[in-house]
C-alpha cells in the first residue's frame, strides 16, 4: 500500500493548478454518486461522510480562487461553489436526494468543462 500512496502524493504534487482541479472535480463526482448510493441504501452514516467529502473539496474550490486573475469570474465560481455548499447542507440535513441533483448537474457540467478546455490532464 505504501508504493499506491507515495504515487498518488507525488501525482498530486507535480499536478498543474488545472490538473488538480480535474482531480478534485472527479472525486467529487465519484463521492456524489457514492452519496446517492448511500441514500438509496439508506446508509446514513455513509450519506454523511460523502457528503461532507464534496462540502470539503468545495470549500478547498472558494479557498483556491485567484481574485486578481479574473475577478468577475472568480466571483462567478465563488457563488456557484457556495450554491453548492448550501445545497449539500440542505441535502445532509434533510436527506433530500432530489437537492443532491443540482449539485451533480453543475459539478459533470465542470469537470466536463475542464476535461474539454485543457484536455484531459488528470
Amino acid at each position: 500500500m505504501r508504493g499506491i500512496a507515495s504515487y498518488q502524493k507525488n501525482r498530486v504534487q507535480a499536478a498543474s493548478q488545472s490538473q488538480l482541479l480535474v482531480m478534485l472535480l472527479r472525486k467529487a463526482v465519484l463521492k456524489l454518486d457514492e452519496a446517492q448510493r448511500c441514500h438509496e441504501a439508506e446508509d446514513w452514516p455513509g450519506w454523511q461522510a460523502a457528503l461532507h467529502h464534496v462540502r470539503a473539496i468545495y470549500s478547498e474550490l472558494v479557498f483556491g480562487l485567484d481574485h486578481e486573475v479574473a475577478p468577475e469570474l472568480c466571483d462567478n465560481l465563488r457563488r456557484l461553489y457556495v450554491w453548492c455548499i448550501r445545497e449539500l447542507n440542505a441535502a445532509s440535513t434533510g436527506r433530500q436526494l432530489e437537492r443532491l441533483a443540482g449539485v451533480q448537474r453543475v459539478c459533470r457540467t465542470l469537470l466536463d468543462g475542464w476535461v474539454s478546455n485543457a484536455g484531459d490532464e488528470g
